[in-house]
């Protein structure tokens, strides 16, 4: 069970990472494309309602930051699915 709780915490601290980047970025980066910085690749921010433009690296960590959060939720359902799984069954195996 243990396992279960450090990857649904995981979880959900990539998530508010993922949500203070994105807060982040969303007030510090240009809103207008600059090729000189590297700022060049656009994002949409829901927050404020405008684009803004990150650079490649900053937009490949949100990348990684989500599809880390996604995977990591993933693995808690499948842990919590087989944990509860073999408690059934070994439960079963002493009733009868």
């Amino acid at each position: 069970m243990s396992v279960l709780k450090w990857l649904f915490r995981a979880s959900i601290l990539s998530f508010v990472l993922l949500g203070c980047l994105i807060l982040y970025f969303g007030e510090g980066a240009p809103t207008a494309p600059d090729a000189g910085s590297g700022h060049v690749h656009p994002y949409f921010d829901k927050v404020h309602s405008h684009y803004v433009y990150l650079t490649e690296l900053e937009n490949n960590g949100l990348s990684v930051l989500l599809c880390v959060g996604v995977a990591l939720v993933f693995c808690c359902i499948v842990v919590d699915f087989r944990l509860k799984r073999s408690v059934a069954r070994s439960q079963q195996g002493r009733s009868e």
